[in-house]
């Protein structure tokens, strides 16, 4: 596997990269998301679709009827689901108020968001049960915090953490914020420690680590007690190694050269279509090792692997977007990515904190 070492793109551009990738991910899903028979996938939209597509306001499967929904409401070819636009306004806040103010402002841009919804999964861009119980909770009167969160299994949550990563450069500054923001959007402690866990794998990367010393950086950070009261259990903290299987992993436990899933896209099938962060993440790991320098092979593999592509895709593009920089990304996907200059210019400002 060819190395990058970290002195060839600077951390900005690492931090932008991974923020971008994060974004091009979840575009590069949208138009064909929740396809729960990839056979029906592909023959709808096509074996391997490289560029960004509208939802399709035809589709018969059992999830057509919100790509028709997402027609109708006008999302098109480079517009981001609900995820992304929640992404976007994470990243707002970050580059407008800093690390002291961030968070607080991040709240009142959902409010001003949950503003606009119904309460209906067919509301806004679709609307997924976290966002539905914590705008309930909010409407009842209660303030941002545990008593907003809601016990879901999702990846959103470890999508934002790809923000915090490029805001600090230090593993335990990084957890403690992350745990402190996540705390109002999801009350499961598992799905917390392991979204914080991907956001140190992407914090490592940013700051320079070649991708084959991440397992082992990760592992040893479950010996500094503070790290480990934030993310709990050691094994949350094997999860990013696993994917090195891909290029060989580690011979001492497996001295199989490689191990291949073809075409990679179907690594979905192996570890799940659903929308859990334990079923999609473990994908997303896979597929970085797999295309170690080629952000666009391994985002397409994801967003072309059915089911939950979106938060497969936006976590793989924000692991590679983190390796490769923000010049890695091709760049007809900024381009094309609606906001994407924009978006661009507030990874720069955000990463920017890290040296605060």
């Amino acid at each position: 596997m060819a190395a990058i070492s970290s002195d060839e793109i600077s951390r900005e551009k690492r931090a932008a990269g991974a923020i971008l990738g994060a974004l091009v991910g979840d575009a590069l899903g949208m138009g064909m998301q929740w396809y729960y028979n990839v056979s029906e996938k592909e023959a709808q939209c096509g074996e391997w679709v490289t560029e960004y597509t509208d939802p399709s306001p035809a589709r018969s499967d059992v999830f057509g009827n919100i790509s028709k929904y997402r027609y109708d409401q006008g999302l098109r070819a480079g517009d981001t689901t609900q995820l992304g636009q929640i992404f976007a306004l994470l990243l707002e806040a970050a580059a407008a108020s800093g690390k002291d103010g961030f968070k607080v402002n991040f709240y009142a841009k959902l409010d001003s968001l949950f503003a606009t919804l119904s309460g209906e999964s067919l509301s806004g861009r679709y609307t997924d049960q976290m966002y539905i119980k914590a705008r309930q909770a909010r409407l009842d009167g209660q303030e941002w915090g545990k008593a907003t969160a809601t016990d879901e299994t999702t990846a959103d949550c470890a999508v934002f953490t790809v923000v915090l990563a490029a805001m600090y450069s230090d593993p335990l500054e990084l957890a403690t914020a992350a745990n402190d923001l996540l705390e109002a959007l999801i009350d499961n402690r598992f799905i917390v420690q392991n979204s914080i866990v991907f956001g140190l794998s992407v914090q490592a990367l940013i700051n320079g680590l070649p991708l084959l010393e991440l397992s082992k950086h990760i592992k040893t950070m479950a010996n500094q007690p503070e790290l480990r009261a934030i993310v709990g259990s050691f094994d949350n903290f094997l999860t990013p190694g696993y994917g090195s299987t891909a290029v060989g992993g580690d011979a001492a436990i497996w001295p199989n050269p490689a191990v291949r899933i073809e075409p990679p896209k179907y690594i979905s099938l192996l570890f799940g279509l659903d929308c859990q962060l334990t079923h999609v993440l473990p994908a997303a790991y896979y597929l970085t090792y797999r295309f170690p320098t080629d952000f666009e092979n391994a985002v397409l593999s994801a967003s072309n692997g059915g089911g939950q592509n979106v938060a497969r895709a936006a976590l793989t593009g924000a692991l590679s977007g983190a390796i490769m920089g923000s010049s890695g990304i091709p760049l007809r996907y900024i381009d094309g990515l609606k906001g994407g200059r924009e978006y661009l210019e507030q990874s720069l400002k955000a990463a920017a904190l890290a040296k605060t």
